[in-house]
């Protein structure tokens, strides 16, 4: 019982507040929810990963490549 307790605190502290609960790039999306939303949680956080890597939002390509 003290580890099913444990679990829970730890889900309820990263956002999980119902079942099913699922966390993507650390944003909570509760419930079930249409594939749209989900569609929209991976390609923000798709995007913030481009961000992070490239420094700016919508880069393609490699770093390093030259436009030519």
């Amino acid at each position: 019982r003290a580890a099913v307790a444990k679990d829970q605190e730890q889900g309820y502290g990263i956002g999980a507040t119902s079942t099913p609960s699922f966390l993507i790039n650390g944003r909570p999306i509760a419930g079930a929810q249409p594939k749209e939303t989900f569609t929209q949680a991976i390609e923000a956080a798709a995007e913030q990963a481009k961000e992070k890597t490239t420094g700016k939002a919508g880069a393609t390509g490699n770093a390093g490549d030259s436009a030519k």
